[in-house]
């Protein structure tokens, strides 16, 4: 049975692949979409509305013209809905409600007819799938681990491509980009021989990539991050060049995830790049658009870079911090929610330790090159610490051993900062509930950081009980450096 008219409205709306499919349907349907102005993709993919379509004059390969059959295409959409809807939270490895899921998700990718979008939107729901739960991302990763669905998946996505080429009302980048963020999602591989297929697609000719709008070019880049994948330096030139045109359209979540990712990447960045970057991120501190996540990505891609930004930007990322916290805890459940997400620990101890190397880099240059003079010096402000003391009190129960031990190592490098003895005791405390998940690292900082406060626990203490009983367990796997420390 076919859809109805107001159906059709419907699935354009909500994450229907239709949109792309509007050169082989009927006039009404035409109009529909015409009048909703929606892109659906928009919503999957997280591309934005406004980018301008890849002209297919730009392609050498042939246009796609299969014979369309709408009732096939409303019978693949209708699976992939019911899926999407459907996605189970797995209890157990294996889990029987998954594999059904997951043989459901076969079938569909052994249909004839699949297009470039179908395929698109198979992968992004394994996606979704990794994000439902920490158990659904091993059970993915058993799943493709022990079935052949990533090769198959692959090799129909190239072939699709190769033997139709891109149909002229599909967004090239949108797709490109979609798809491997969804790779980076999952953290699996595509291997070697999709990447050289992606960079071919993706960089056609020299002018291609610079038509990607900045939420592709942002996803992208965060999917080589998270998959540890450094491109090659002729695609990096043309995502330079493209971002760089685009600055001025990249918001504050994009441009934290550039960030983030270029931190990971290290390597050479271009100084024209953080430049333009801190410049921009000044620009969105001004309308108060930037959050402690992004202001968290910036800092840390800065001190990864070993990059020390101007006074201006590193005032105005403080004064953001301030903002974002104080509308935060104005908030009836701001405290909540910061204890709930354990990100916010993450993200926490980023930032401090960021303005810790940033510090004492800025300090080294000061001493080595006098004609450095003030506009290297690394100033942080009181007001910043009062909002960071803030969110350490709140945050102090829902510490993992890392941030705890960042954190710790940050506070006694900061010579400007005296860290409040509440909060140090609060850190003692979340020790004494979290030494079985320590590390030989995360120990060696904390005695070490804890020497250099100057805190000193009774020796009958349950602190020296636990934390002897911790360095037993990974005596082995102490490093000289760990040693020395300790």
């Amino acid at each position: 049975m076919k859809m109805s008219y107001s159906q059709c409205h419907q699935a354009l709306i909500h994450d229907s692949p239709l949109y792309f499919i509007i050169s082989f349907t009927s006039q009404p349907l035409k109009s529909i979409i015409n009048r909703s102005l929606v892109c659906p993709m928009t919503q999957s993919f997280h591309s934005k509305p406004n980018s301008s379509p890849i002209s297919s004059s730009s392609t050498t390969v042939p246009p796609f013209k299969p014979e369309f059959n709408f009732d096939l295409y409303q019978n693949i959409f209708t699976q992939l809905q019911k899926l999407s809807k459907s996605i189970p939270t797995s209890t157990s490895i294996p889990d029987s409600t998954s594999k059904a899921w997951f043989r459901e998700l076969e079938s569909i990718l052994n249909l004839n007819g699949l297009d470039t979008i179908f395929l698109t939107q198979i992968l992004h729901l394994l996606s979704k799938y990794y994000r439902k739960s920490s158990l659904n991302e091993s059970t993915l990763k058993l799943y493709l681990r022990n079935s052949s669905f990533k090769s198959k998946w692959k090799r129909q996505f190239m072939q699709t491509i190769t033997a139709h080429g891109w149909p002229p009302r599909i967004r090239r980048h949108v797709v490109l980009s979609s798809v491997l963020h969804s790779f980076g999602t999952i953290r699996i591989l595509p291997g070697s021989d999709f990447l050289t297929f992606w960079y071919t697609q993706s960089s056609i000719n020299q002018q291609q990539l610079e038509d990607w709008d900045s939420q592709a070019l942002a996803n992208c880049i965060w999917a080589f991050a998270r998959l540890n994948i450094r491109p090659p330096k002729s695609f990096l030139d043309l995502w330079y060049n493209a971002f760089l045109k685009s600055i001025q359209n990249v918001n504050s979540q994009e441009l934290g995830l550039c960030m983030w990712a270029w931190g990971k990447l290290r390597g050479e960045v271009s100084r024209a790049f953080l430049m333009t970057c801190s410049k921009r991120l000044q620009e969105q501190c001004e309308i108060n658009k930037l959050d402690s996540q992004t202001i968290s990505n910036a800092l840390w891609c800065f001190a990864r870079l070993e990059y020390i930004p101007d006074q201006s930007t590193v005032i105005a990322l403080q004064n953001a911090f301030i903002v974002h916290e104080h509308k935060l805890m104005k908030r009836r459940n701001g405290a909540l929610k910061l204890q709930s997400n354990p990100k916010f620990a993450q993200e926490t101890s980023n930032i401090l330790w960021s303005l810790t190397k940033l510090t004492i880099l800025s300090s080294s240059l000061s001493q080595q090159q006098n004609s450095v003079g003030s506009n290297q010096q690394f100033v942080i402000s009181n007001e910043f610490y009062r909002a960071m003391e803030r969110r350490l009190w709140t945050i102090s129960s829902t510490l993992d051993a890392h941030s705890l031990s960042i954190l710790l190592w940050s506070s006694s490098k900061l010579i400007s900062w005296k860290i409040p003895v509440y909060i140090l005791t609060a850190f003692y405390h979340r020790f004494l509930c979290i030494y079985q998940t320590c590390n030989a690292q995360s120990l060696a900082i904390l005695i070490s950081s804890f020497a250099r406060l100057q805190i000193i626990p009774e020796n009958d203490s349950d602190f020296w009980k636990h934390w002897y009983a911790s360095f037993d367990r990974h005596s082995a796997t102490f490093n000289c450096t760990g040693l020395v420390s300790t």
